[in-house]
């Protein structure tokens, strides 16, 4: 038994200088969109398909953009445009109606676009190309919550999340996983194309 709990706290330890938290089985079951969203005091970025989770529960959405609003720093989401031809295929992949996924992040967007043009909230949004590998969502600066995606099976609550400090105790933030996932998200927003909070709409 006590060589068993030396392995265990040893594989531990190794988790959390590499800036792993937590994690769950299952976002619903975890810190799923709307604990992530009360969770967000200061900033947070993401990376998704449309945002169509955050943007789902409204009023924790709106809160949180609300306190996260500041004039030098932008909230940024980094999502799929509707028109993407990948979208069809996976309606068609799940037996969905056709346009029900391009529907779907039109709705986020129309959302988005309120709290940008309404409530002059700051708020920055591009489209990629190339769908991405993850899910991504940066809270504060300080912690990454990362899944994967299974498109057209679900709606993604079903998949494990990972929890990734950005600097664990003591270590450089290059040491943390949380390094190469934000330089991921970086480099798709420096690839990624500008919306002008109008077409599509």
């Amino acid at each position: 038994f006590g060589i068993l709990c030396y392995v265990i706290i040893s594989e531990l330890n190794v988790l959390w200088k590499l800036g792993i938290l937590g994690a769950d089985r299952a976002i619903a079951k975890g810190i799923n969109y709307q604990k992530a969203l009360k969770m967000c005091t200061d900033s947070f970025d993401f990376l998704g398909i449309g945002a169509s989770k955050l943007v789902g529960v409204r009023d924790d959405f709106r809160l949180a953009v609300a306190r996260c609003n500041r004039d030098d720093r932008p909230l940024r989401f980094l999502l799929c445009p509707p028109d993407h031809p990948n979208l069809l295929l996976v309606a068609r992949r799940a037996g969905r109606p056709e346009a029900e996924y391009q529907a779907t992040v039109k709705k986020s967007l129309s959302e988005l676009r309120y709290l940008k043009k309404e409530k002059n909230f700051n708020i920055e949004i591009r489209f990629y190309s190339d769908l991405p590998l993850f899910r991504l969502m940066f809270i504060n600066d300080n912690l990454c919550l990362a899944s994967h995606y299974i498109l057209g099976e679900g709606d993604g609550s079903q998949l494990p999340q990972l929890h990734i400090l950005k600097r664990p105790i003591g270590k450089r933030d290059i040491d943390s996983i949380y390094y190469p996932l934000n330089r991921y998200f970086k480099k798709m927003w420096d690839e990624g194309v500008i919306w002008d909070f109008e077409k599509y709409i």
